[in-house]
């Protein structure tokens, strides 16, 4: 993966849990759980275009 993607997925991710434990001190258990569903696929597809970056780069 280039590193600029790279670097948005990571502060996008950051920002994000962030978002979660704002959450939490707030008491609103709807926006944790939005935010947290919300962070968890946007790690993994981060995660998967890696894969597939990866995978473009072998053959």
């Amino acid at each position: 993966m280039q590193r600029l993607p790279a670097l948005f997925f990571a502060l996008v991710s950051v920002l994000l849990l962030v978002g979660i434990s704002i959450s939490i001190s707030l008491h609103r258990p709807w926006l944790v759980l939005l935010l947290s569903i919300i962070s968890i696929s946007f790690i993994g597809l981060g995660f998967v275009l890696k894969a597939k970056a990866r995978r473009r780069g072998q053959r």
